[in-house]
């Protein structure tokens, strides 16, 4: 087994509430690039214990469950369902008010059980799940800034410059 972490921060120019509304929103994720599909797992949408179904653009379908929630600062939510070789994986997302909007942070703890035989593919998956977390963080700014959904156009060629000025503010956190 073996452990990756890594996280990203970014200023979104809208207030915390309305990041934390997009970003707690268990019945959509309106702004994470390869999510094709978003809806409730189950009746509770929000606190600890909501879980959503995600169908996703490579890993097909999982879910999401919220394992901390601070109401308007932190979400912590964990992955189920995802190829075995992903032993555990959780994100946590802060946010907090800044100077002209928004301090949004995003952590993620990676674990992989890849084998001694292929545990050099390691970096090959932190550094997807690096990526798209940068794209999450991106697609957050992107939609809570313009209240555009940000889908998988969000990743072609066409919307590179758009792509590109999302992510340029993200910064290692």
């Amino acid at each position: 087994m073996c452990m990756h972490t890594h996280g990203y921060q970014t200023a979104i120019d809208a207030p915390p509430d309305a990041v934390w509304a997009a970003l707690s929103d268990f019945g959509g994720r309106r702004w994470k690039p390869k999510v094709v599909g978003a809806r409730p797992a189950s009746d509770q949408t929000r606190g600890v214990g909501a879980a959503q179904l995600i169908d996703h653009l490579i890993l097909k379908q999982f879910t999401v469950r919220a394992a901390a929630w601070e109401e308007d600062e932190r979400l912590t939510y964990t992955f189920e369902g995802l190829p075995p070789q992903i032993a555990a994986m959780a994100n946590t997302w802060s946010v907090s008010p800044a100077e002209t909007g928004s301090h949004v942070v995003v952590h993620q703890e990676l674990e992989l059980d890849l084998g001694p035989a292929i545990e050099h593919a390691a970096f090959f998956v932190h550094t997807a799940a690096a990526e798209e977390l940068v794209e999450s963080i991106g697609g957050l700014k992107c939609h809570v800034e313009t209240g555009d959904d940000v889908t998988s156009d969000f990743l072609q060629v066409a919307a590179t410059e758009l792509r590109e000025r999302y992510t340029s503010t993200v910064k290692p956190a």
